[in-house]
């Protein structure tokens, strides 16, 4: 089986899974590939034991130059967004909803007091509460908020998400995420 995504657990370290079905012992290649080309292969003999353990990393050093990224085209899926934040008590997200209506010409509701009528509305950008949203200390006073979209379809929503965005960023200073906003 072939892993093509590796899974970042730290500074400059990956993971590798695969999902096998396999008993006692087996041998294994993993095959690193920079993106200027270079390659590394390392076998390793596995043992399948409870309890693993982490052995030394492999160092792998990319020796060549980089090949550009190419554009990956954007498949016509659908797909929503949801974004978790927090306002300071002096801006209201009705405020914030008309600027966004204003400049973006995107349709957006203040729906933070009503949750059942926010969740049934999927035919536009809704503000609405979350109740697993908290304040950071520093500001014990905020509003903790979610943003919902409505469904998106392909590069047109990309670019419907990039209009709100930079809307939400003239708010730099009054719009915060904290550790309970993911």
């Amino acid at each position: 089986q072939v892993c093509y995504c590796p899974i970042k657990i730290g500074f400059h370290k990956w993971r590798f899974e695969v999902r096998n079905k396999t008993l006692g012992r087996t041998r294994v290649t993993i095959i690193i590939v920079g993106r200027g080309g270079s390659i590394q292969r390392k076998r390793f003999r596995l043992r399948l034991a409870p309890g693993g353990k982490e052995g030394n990393p492999t160092r792998f050093f990319e020796k060549r130059p980089n090949y550009p990224l190419r554009p990956v085209p954007i498949p016509d899926s659908d797909f929503g967004i949801e974004l978790e934040l927090s306002t300071s008590s002096d801006v209201s997200t009705e405020e914030i909803a008309q600027l966004i209506r204003e400049k973006s010409g995107v349709d957006v509701v203040d729906l933070t007091r009503d949750y059942r009528a926010a969740c049934k509305c999927n035919d536009r950008w809704v503000f609405m509460s979350d109740s697993s949203l908290v304040c950071s200390i520093d500001t014990p006073e905020c509003n903790p908020l979610e943003l919902k979209s409505p469904i998106l379809r392909g590069k047109h929503g990309l670019q419907e998400v990039e209009h709100v965005i930079r809307v939400l960023d003239k708010f730099r200073s009054s719009i915060k995420v904290n550790y309970s906003m993911g």
